[in-house]
Protein backbone atom coordinates (compact mmCIF):
# COMPACT_ATOMS: atom_id res chain seq x y z
CA UNK A 1 0.00 0.00 0.00
CA UNK A 2 1.42 4.03 -0.43
CA UNK A 3 2.14 6.27 1.34
CA UNK A 4 -0.80 8.54 0.57
CA UNK A 5 -2.99 5.06 0.41
CA UNK A 6 -1.83 4.76 4.79
CA UNK A 7 -2.25 8.73 4.85
CA UNK A 8 -6.29 8.46 3.06
CA UNK A 9 -6.55 5.33 5.93
CA UNK A 10 -5.73 7.53 8.58
CA UNK A 11 -7.96 10.25 7.17
CA UNK A 12 -11.21 7.90 7.29
CA UNK A 13 -10.46 6.14 10.70
CA UNK A 14 -9.93 9.62 12.04
CA UNK A 15 -13.36 11.24 10.61
CA UNK A 16 -15.13 8.02 11.79
CA UNK A 17 -14.02 8.67 15.47
CA UNK A 18 -14.86 11.87 15.13
CA UNK A 19 -11.13 13.12 15.97
CA UNK A 20 -10.63 17.11 15.68
CA UNK A 21 -8.34 16.52 12.41
CA UNK A 22 -9.32 18.28 9.17
CA UNK A 23 -7.26 16.58 6.23
CA UNK A 24 -5.15 19.61 4.14
CA UNK A 25 -6.03 19.15 0.56
CA UNK A 26 -3.16 18.95 -2.06
CA UNK A 27 -3.16 21.56 -3.52
CA UNK A 28 -3.82 23.81 -0.49
CA UNK A 29 -0.62 22.12 1.20
CA UNK A 30 1.97 24.60 -0.16
CA UNK A 31 0.09 27.65 1.56
CA UNK A 32 0.55 25.55 4.70
CA UNK A 33 3.73 25.50 4.21
CA UNK A 34 4.54 28.99 3.54
CA UNK A 35 2.69 30.22 6.35
CA UNK A 36 4.74 28.18 8.89
CA UNK A 37 7.77 29.94 7.37
CA UNK A 38 6.21 33.10 7.54
CA UNK A 39 5.65 32.38 10.92
CA UNK A 40 9.15 30.65 11.55
CA UNK A 41 10.42 33.88 10.66
CA UNK A 42 9.01 35.76 12.45
CA UNK A 43 11.15 36.01 15.15
CA UNK A 44 14.01 34.65 14.11
CA UNK A 45 16.81 32.93 16.57
CA UNK A 46 20.22 32.48 15.48
CA UNK A 47 21.54 31.99 11.75
CA UNK A 48 22.27 28.19 12.07
CA UNK A 49 18.91 26.99 13.93
CA UNK A 50 16.85 29.26 11.98
CA UNK A 51 17.85 27.98 9.00
CA UNK A 52 17.80 24.48 10.23
CA UNK A 53 14.05 25.55 11.09
CA UNK A 54 13.50 26.48 7.19
CA UNK A 55 15.36 23.50 6.14
CA UNK A 56 12.83 21.36 8.13
CA UNK A 57 9.68 23.03 7.34
CA UNK A 58 10.09 22.61 3.99
CA UNK A 59 10.80 19.38 3.47
CA UNK A 60 7.73 18.39 5.31
CA UNK A 61 4.39 17.48 4.31
CA UNK A 62 1.35 19.22 6.22
CA UNK A 63 -1.59 16.83 6.35
CA UNK A 64 -3.37 17.72 8.83
CA UNK A 65 -4.86 20.63 10.66
CA UNK A 66 -5.31 19.79 14.31
CA UNK A 67 -7.34 21.33 17.25
CA UNK A 68 -6.95 25.11 17.69
CA UNK A 69 -6.73 27.34 20.46
CA UNK A 70 -7.75 30.68 21.34
CA UNK A 71 -5.43 32.84 23.15
CA UNK A 72 -7.70 34.27 26.13
CA UNK A 73 -8.01 37.52 26.15
CA UNK A 74 -7.20 38.87 22.35
CA UNK A 75 -9.00 35.87 20.80
CA UNK A 76 -6.55 35.42 18.24
CA UNK A 77 -6.50 31.57 17.44
CA UNK A 78 -3.65 29.45 16.27
CA UNK A 79 -3.65 26.00 14.25
CA UNK A 80 -1.51 22.88 15.02
CA UNK A 81 -1.07 21.38 11.82
CA UNK A 82 0.08 17.54 11.55
CA UNK A 83 2.58 16.88 9.23
CA UNK A 84 5.12 13.91 7.89
CA UNK A 85 8.51 14.30 7.90
CA UNK A 86 10.92 12.04 5.40
CA UNK A 87 13.77 11.38 7.80
CA UNK A 88 11.44 10.05 10.57
CA UNK A 89 9.48 7.44 9.00
CA UNK A 90 6.46 5.92 11.22
CA UNK A 91 6.20 9.31 12.79
CA UNK A 92 4.15 12.55 12.71
CA UNK A 93 4.79 15.68 14.13
CA UNK A 94 2.26 18.45 15.13
CA UNK A 95 3.41 22.05 14.60
CA UNK A 96 1.68 24.07 17.69
CA UNK A 97 1.01 27.83 16.07
CA UNK A 98 2.90 29.51 13.53
CA UNK A 99 6.34 30.14 15.57
CA UNK A 100 7.03 27.48 17.90
CA UNK A 101 10.61 26.15 17.03
CA UNK A 102 10.61 23.04 14.64
CA UNK A 103 13.02 20.76 16.45
CA UNK A 104 10.48 20.98 19.07
CA UNK A 105 7.43 19.61 17.50
CA UNK A 106 5.91 17.16 19.44
CA UNK A 107 6.14 13.35 17.73
CA UNK A 108 3.09 10.61 17.17
CA UNK A 109 2.99 7.40 16.08
CA UNK A 110 1.78 7.76 12.59
CA UNK A 111 -1.71 5.90 12.91
CA UNK A 112 -4.85 7.20 14.07
CA UNK A 113 -4.71 5.88 17.50
CA UNK A 114 -1.43 7.61 17.86
CA UNK A 115 -2.20 10.67 16.50
CA UNK A 116 -4.89 10.92 19.71
CA UNK A 117 -2.71 9.37 22.84
CA UNK A 118 0.56 11.02 21.77
CA UNK A 119 -0.73 14.40 21.05
CA UNK A 120 -3.24 14.41 24.40
CA UNK A 121 -1.06 16.71 26.43
CA UNK A 122 -1.40 19.58 23.52
CA UNK A 123 -5.14 19.09 22.69
CA UNK A 124 -7.27 17.81 25.60
CA UNK A 125 -5.22 19.43 28.76
CA UNK A 126 -7.73 21.63 30.68
CA UNK A 127 -7.10 24.66 33.01
CA UNK A 128 -5.50 23.31 36.02
CA UNK A 129 -4.94 25.05 39.04
CA UNK A 130 -0.87 25.97 39.91
CA UNK A 131 -1.15 23.86 43.36
CA UNK A 132 -2.39 20.73 41.25
CA UNK A 133 0.70 20.35 38.82
CA UNK A 134 2.71 17.73 39.49
CA UNK A 135 5.85 18.31 38.32
CA UNK A 136 7.98 21.96 39.24
CA UNK A 137 11.57 23.44 38.48
CA UNK A 138 13.28 26.44 39.01
CA UNK A 139 15.66 28.33 37.08
CA UNK A 140 17.99 30.63 36.96
CA UNK A 141 17.72 33.23 33.56
CA UNK A 142 20.20 36.02 34.50
CA UNK A 143 20.22 39.37 35.62
CA UNK A 144 17.77 42.35 34.26
CA UNK A 145 21.19 43.81 32.96
CA UNK A 146 22.26 40.27 31.28
CA UNK A 147 18.79 39.35 29.40
CA UNK A 148 18.54 43.21 27.75
CA UNK A 149 15.72 44.18 29.35
CA UNK A 150 14.21 46.76 31.73
CA UNK A 151 11.72 45.45 33.58
CA UNK A 152 9.56 42.01 34.88
CA UNK A 153 7.37 43.48 32.69
CA UNK A 154 9.03 44.17 29.77
CA UNK A 155 10.23 40.31 29.64
CA UNK A 156 6.75 39.36 30.29
CA UNK A 157 5.79 41.74 27.27
CA UNK A 158 8.39 39.95 25.07
CA UNK A 159 6.94 36.61 25.94
CA UNK A 160 2.92 37.09 25.90
CA UNK A 161 3.82 38.83 22.57
CA UNK A 162 6.63 37.35 20.83
CA UNK A 163 6.22 33.68 21.37
CA UNK A 164 2.93 32.35 20.02
CA UNK A 165 3.12 29.52 22.13
CA UNK A 166 1.80 31.08 25.31
CA UNK A 167 -1.37 32.21 26.28
CA UNK A 168 -0.55 35.79 25.81
CA UNK A 169 -1.63 39.01 28.27
CA UNK A 170 -3.86 36.80 30.98
CA UNK A 171 -1.19 37.42 33.30
CA UNK A 172 -1.34 37.40 37.07
CA UNK A 173 0.76 38.50 39.55
CA UNK A 174 2.25 37.48 43.25
CA UNK A 175 -1.21 38.66 44.61
CA UNK A 176 -2.79 35.73 43.29
CA UNK A 177 -1.79 32.45 43.87
CA UNK A 178 -3.49 30.72 40.53
CA UNK A 179 -4.42 31.66 37.21
CA UNK A 180 -7.67 34.04 37.87
CA UNK A 181 -8.87 34.50 34.10
CA UNK A 182 -11.74 31.85 33.16
CA UNK A 183 -11.25 29.44 30.74
CA UNK A 184 -13.78 31.55 28.50
CA UNK A 185 -13.57 34.92 28.68
CA UNK A 186 -16.28 36.28 26.37
CA UNK A 187 -18.66 34.64 28.48
CA UNK A 188 -18.16 36.90 31.76
CA UNK A 189 -19.41 41.04 31.76
CA UNK A 190 -17.22 43.85 31.04
CA UNK A 191 -17.96 44.51 34.85
CA UNK A 192 -16.63 41.05 35.84
CA UNK A 193 -13.53 40.99 33.51
CA UNK A 194 -12.44 44.19 35.25
CA UNK A 195 -12.64 42.80 38.74
CA UNK A 196 -10.19 39.49 38.02
CA UNK A 197 -7.75 42.44 36.02
CA UNK A 198 -7.58 44.35 39.29
CA UNK A 199 -7.01 41.34 41.20
CA UNK A 200 -4.70 39.95 38.77
CA UNK A 201 -2.55 42.90 38.94
CA UNK A 202 -2.08 43.00 42.83
CA UNK A 203 1.29 41.82 44.33
CA UNK A 204 1.58 40.87 47.73
CA UNK A 205 3.79 42.21 50.09
CA UNK A 206 5.49 39.71 51.41
CA UNK A 207 6.45 37.11 48.24
CA UNK A 208 8.66 38.47 45.32
CA UNK A 209 7.19 40.03 42.29
CA UNK A 210 6.19 37.83 39.89
CA UNK A 211 4.07 37.87 36.94
CA UNK A 212 2.75 34.19 35.74
CA UNK A 213 1.08 32.78 32.33
CA UNK A 214 -0.01 30.00 30.89
CA UNK A 215 1.96 27.63 27.90
CA UNK A 216 -1.27 27.20 25.08
CA UNK A 217 -1.09 24.26 24.26
CA UNK A 218 -0.54 22.14 27.58
CA UNK A 219 -1.54 24.88 29.84
CA UNK A 220 1.21 24.59 31.73
CA UNK A 221 2.39 27.67 33.90
CA UNK A 222 5.78 29.75 33.40
CA UNK A 223 5.86 32.61 36.62
CA UNK A 224 8.65 35.15 35.77
CA UNK A 225 10.01 35.81 39.11
CA UNK A 226 11.74 39.42 40.28
CA UNK A 227 14.45 37.64 42.51
CA UNK A 228 16.82 39.64 44.60
CA UNK A 229 19.60 41.90 43.37
CA UNK A 230 18.28 42.52 40.10
CA UNK A 231 18.49 39.09 39.19
CA UNK A 232 15.25 36.54 36.86
CA UNK A 233 13.78 33.51 37.95
CA UNK A 234 11.74 31.53 36.12
CA UNK A 235 9.26 28.47 37.98
CA UNK A 236 7.85 26.03 35.67
CA UNK A 237 5.24 23.90 36.26
CA UNK A 238 4.01 21.06 34.46
CA UNK A 239 1.81 17.79 33.82
CA UNK A 240 4.51 15.09 32.26
CA UNK A 241 4.03 15.11 28.62
CA UNK A 242 7.45 12.78 27.07
CA UNK A 243 8.75 13.76 24.17
CA UNK A 244 9.83 11.44 21.46
CA UNK A 245 12.94 12.78 19.92
CA UNK A 246 16.21 13.80 21.72
CA UNK A 247 16.16 17.91 21.63
CA UNK A 248 19.32 20.34 22.55
CA UNK A 249 18.16 19.99 26.37
CA UNK A 250 18.19 16.25 27.00
CA UNK A 251 20.28 15.70 30.07
CA UNK A 252 19.59 19.68 31.17
CA UNK A 253 15.83 19.84 31.59
CA UNK A 254 13.13 16.58 32.29
CA UNK A 255 12.25 15.04 28.90
CA UNK A 256 8.65 15.13 30.19
CA UNK A 257 8.42 18.82 30.59
CA UNK A 258 6.11 20.23 27.38
CA UNK A 259 7.65 21.71 24.21
CA UNK A 260 6.00 25.14 25.04
CA UNK A 261 7.87 25.27 28.26
CA UNK A 262 11.01 24.17 26.90
CA UNK A 263 10.56 26.66 24.15
CA UNK A 264 10.56 29.77 26.43
CA UNK A 265 14.10 28.39 27.84
CA UNK A 266 15.65 28.73 24.39
CA UNK A 267 16.76 32.57 24.22
CA UNK A 268 19.73 33.46 26.68
CA UNK A 269 21.51 31.20 29.13
CA UNK A 270 19.39 29.35 31.72
CA UNK A 271 21.22 27.99 34.94
CA UNK A 272 19.31 24.88 36.37
CA UNK A 273 19.71 23.28 39.79
CA UNK A 274 21.56 20.50 38.36
CA UNK A 275 24.09 23.00 36.61
CA UNK A 276 23.93 24.82 39.39
CA UNK A 277 25.18 21.88 42.02
CA UNK A 278 28.00 21.07 39.43
CA UNK A 279 29.38 24.75 39.61
CA UNK A 280 28.86 24.47 43.34
CA UNK A 281 31.24 20.79 43.41
CA UNK A 282 33.65 22.38 41.18
CA UNK A 283 34.42 25.76 43.64
CA UNK A 284 31.93 27.51 45.97
CA UNK A 285 32.00 30.96 44.44
CA UNK A 286 29.66 33.86 46.07
CA UNK A 287 28.11 33.59 42.36
CA UNK A 288 27.01 30.36 43.07
CA UNK A 289 26.12 30.91 46.69
CA UNK A 290 23.91 33.79 45.35
CA UNK A 291 22.13 31.78 42.85
CA UNK A 292 21.73 29.35 45.66
CA UNK A 293 19.65 31.89 47.74
CA UNK A 294 17.42 32.43 44.40
CA UNK A 295 16.56 29.21 43.39
CA UNK A 296 16.44 27.22 46.94
CA UNK A 297 15.35 30.54 49.22
CA UNK A 298 13.58 28.35 52.05
CA UNK A 299 15.70 25.24 52.11
CA UNK A 300 18.02 23.87 54.67
CA UNK A 301 21.33 23.11 52.57
CA UNK A 302 21.12 26.90 51.70
CA UNK A 303 21.24 28.11 55.32
CA UNK A 304 24.09 25.58 55.66
CA UNK A 305 26.00 26.94 52.10
CA UNK A 306 25.74 30.75 53.96
CA UNK A 307 27.14 28.92 57.38
CA UNK A 308 29.97 27.32 55.16
CA UNK A 309 30.97 31.11 53.82
CA UNK A 310 30.29 32.74 56.52
CA UNK A 311 32.64 30.65 58.55
CA UNK A 312 35.39 30.75 55.31
CA UNK A 313 38.96 31.98 56.03
CA UNK A 314 38.79 33.96 52.86
CA UNK A 315 37.71 37.19 53.49
CA UNK A 316 35.57 37.55 49.93
CA UNK A 317 33.63 34.70 50.93
CA UNK A 318 33.23 35.61 54.17
CA UNK A 319 31.84 38.73 53.49
CA UNK A 320 29.68 37.41 50.36
CA UNK A 321 28.38 35.13 53.31
CA UNK A 322 27.29 37.90 55.43
CA UNK A 323 26.44 40.39 52.78
CA UNK A 324 23.84 37.48 51.05
CA UNK A 325 22.56 36.42 54.55
CA UNK A 326 21.60 40.11 55.41
CA UNK A 327 19.74 40.73 52.27
CA UNK A 328 17.86 37.93 52.53
CA UNK A 329 17.04 38.14 56.55
CA UNK A 330 18.82 35.46 57.85
CA UNK A 331 19.05 36.94 60.72
CA UNK A 332 19.69 34.06 62.98
CA UNK A 333 23.35 33.29 61.09
CA UNK A 334 24.24 36.87 61.46
CA UNK A 335 23.62 36.06 65.15
CA UNK A 336 25.19 33.02 65.56
CA UNK A 337 28.07 34.75 64.08
CA UNK A 338 28.58 37.88 65.87
CA UNK A 339 28.15 35.69 69.65
CA UNK A 340 30.79 33.33 68.71
CA UNK A 341 33.39 35.45 66.71
CA UNK A 342 36.32 36.71 68.39
CA UNK A 343 36.62 39.95 66.11
CA UNK A 344 35.46 42.80 67.83
CA UNK A 345 35.04 44.91 64.32
CA UNK A 346 33.12 41.82 62.35
CA UNK A 347 30.56 41.92 66.03
CA UNK A 348 29.97 45.55 65.41
CA UNK A 349 29.39 45.31 61.79
CA UNK A 350 26.83 42.23 62.32
CA UNK A 351 25.49 44.15 65.34
CA UNK A 352 24.35 47.01 63.17
CA UNK A 353 23.27 44.03 60.12
CA UNK A 354 21.02 42.31 62.82
CA UNK A 355 19.81 44.98 64.90
CA UNK A 356 18.73 42.83 66.95
CA UNK A 357 18.71 42.97 71.39
CA UNK A 358 19.79 40.44 74.17
CA UNK A 359 16.78 37.68 74.31
CA UNK A 360 14.34 38.78 76.86
CA UNK A 361 15.26 36.80 80.70
CA UNK A 362 13.93 33.69 81.36
CA UNK A 363 14.94 33.89 85.09
CA UNK A 364 16.10 36.70 87.34
CA UNK A 365 20.04 36.06 88.28
CA UNK A 366 20.49 35.98 92.13
CA UNK A 367 21.73 39.72 92.19
CA UNK A 368 19.20 40.57 89.51
CA UNK A 369 21.53 41.71 86.93
CA UNK A 370 22.66 40.41 83.76
CA UNK A 371 25.71 38.52 83.31
CA UNK A 372 28.51 39.55 80.92
CA UNK A 373 28.34 37.09 78.80
CA UNK A 374 24.32 37.33 78.24
CA UNK A 375 24.55 39.79 75.30
CA UNK A 376 26.28 41.27 72.78
CA UNK A 377 25.42 44.74 70.48
CA UNK A 378 24.38 47.72 71.55
CA UNK A 379 20.86 47.83 72.83
CA UNK A 380 17.82 50.16 71.99
CA UNK A 381 14.21 51.00 73.13
CA UNK A 382 12.28 48.54 70.38
CA UNK A 383 10.70 44.86 71.62
CA UNK A 384 12.87 41.45 70.92
CA UNK A 385 10.63 40.31 68.00
CA UNK A 386 9.80 36.56 67.69
CA UNK A 387 10.56 36.47 63.71
CA UNK A 388 11.76 32.99 62.69
CA UNK A 389 14.90 33.34 60.53
CA UNK A 390 14.01 33.22 56.90
CA UNK A 391 15.49 33.42 53.51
Amino acid sequence: MSQSADWEAIHQELSAAGAPFEWIEAEKRELVTNLLLDGWNQFPFDEEFQRAGVARIERCTPLWLGPTRTVRLTQNQRSMVILEDPEHPGLLFAALGPNLPPEFWPAAEASSVGLQRDLEAYVARPFRSTHEYTRRLRVYRGSFEDIGLESLQHLANVIAHGEQWTDGAATWRSGCLTDPWPAEPSSESMLQLRVISDQAAEEHGSRMPSISLRSLWSRSVLKLEEGRWGNVVFELMWDPAPLKLPHRFVGEFPEDMPVDLVASLLRGSTLTPDGLAKLRDEELTPFAAMVTCLLEPTEATTFELLRELMQSEDPELKNAGIGLAADCGARGLLYELGVTTGDAELKARLGELTKLHPPPPQAPDDDDEWDDDDDWGEEDDEDYGDEEDEL
